[in-house]
């Protein structure tokens, strides 16, 4: 391998994951040589093991990681409800394996890690606007296990040099997708005739992403990671053209459906929406994939995987 090729070598942690497919696929269009460490793709990558993280690393040589590897959720609920089940086992598997990424990193000498995080370190009571000072006040063990991979950044990054950039990201969505979001419920409770619940009003807001936007906000870090003085930075990957009331949303989703209803649920909601922030200017970054355009490719992905469906049952009768 040239050494020019190596300084371009970058690992994907969680890289055969939904945003990680996107990230790879971003960053080899910008030339770069990503690889991915995903225990999908080979029982050997078990991020919760540090031996293997660190072998891998030391095999890989690479520049920079990107750590996506993260227990996030299921085919049910997203990551906040399926954490309440399993709270001892999103501690262990999102602080261990992100621990063992950023101690095999420092080991090995590499120049930086990105961290993925997410709004779920703020909780559902933290007023919004957020920004990156806003305190973290996580609500589930899945935003808890997420604040502490923060802490392993920020220590890695401030005691050892490391340099670290955390990413925190709103509801990403788009195709491919397997954990269940608000999105892709309220399509399938409209194709299904079932009533869209929305808590509250409805009035409070949410922030979209599109992988896409995602994976070039990503690859924007690299960038940033190859200049930056700082020992850390954050950033918050707000998608303003994207804050759409729950009540809206659900509009929107019966309107290019032409059916269903909304019932409202009494629960009490907050905004969730971004204010000033840094990325933006630092990153010369905004997300470019509008939400209707979210909405039209998760109903024609919903549509697909359906009309399979019957073909399959009609295929299994005849």
């Amino acid at each position: 391998m040239k050494a020019s090729e190596m300084t371009r070598r970058i690992v994907v942690t969680g890289g055969s994951g939904f945003i990680g497919r996107y990230v790879c696929e971003k960053l080899k269009e910008e030339g770069y040589d990503a690889v991915s460490f995903d225990r999908v793709l080979s029982p050997r990558m078990e991020g919760t093991s540090f031996e293997l993280v660190r072998d891998y690393f030391a095999e890989m040589r690479p520049q920079f990681v990107i750590n996506l590897m993260a227990l996030c959720g299921s085919r049910g609920r997203g990551g906040s409800e399926e954490s309440r089940k399993d709270p001892a086992g999103y501690f262990r598997e999102n602080c261990l394996s992100c621990l063992n990424v950023f101690e095999s990193a420092r080991l090995l000498g590499l120049s930086g890690v990105i961290q993925m995080s997410s709004f779920s370190v703020y909780g559902n009571s933290v007023r919004s606007p957020i920004d990156e000072s806003t305190r973290m006040a996580p609500t589930d063990p899945y935003g808890a296990s997420k604040m502490c991979c923060e802490v392993i950044a920020d220590t890695y990054a401030r005691r050892y040099g490391l340099k670290a950039i955390i990413a925190r990201a709103p509801l990403v969505v788009g195709k491919g997708q397997i954990e269940l979001n608000a999105i892709r419920e309220f399509i399938k409770r409209a194709i299904e005739g079932r009533p869209i619940e929305v808590y509250g009003n409805g009035i409070h807001r949410r922030e979209w992403l599109h992988p896409t936007d995602m994976a070039d906000a990503i690859v924007r870090m690299i960038k940033y990671l190859e200049r930056m003085q700082e020992a850390l930075a954050i950033f918050i990957l707000g998608s303003v053209k994207n804050r759409i009331s729950m009540k809206d949303l659900a509009r929107k989703v019966i309107d290019k459906l032409g059916k269903g209803e909304i019932v409202y649920i009494p629960e009490r909601s907050f905004d969730q929406i971004t204010g000033e922030t840094t990325t933006k200017q630092a990153l010369e970054w905004e997300s470019k994939v509008p939400v209707d355009n979210i909405l039209d490719e998760l109903i024609r992905e919903e549509a697909r995987s359906r009309a399979d469906l019957d073909y399959e049952r009609s295929s299994r009768q005849s």
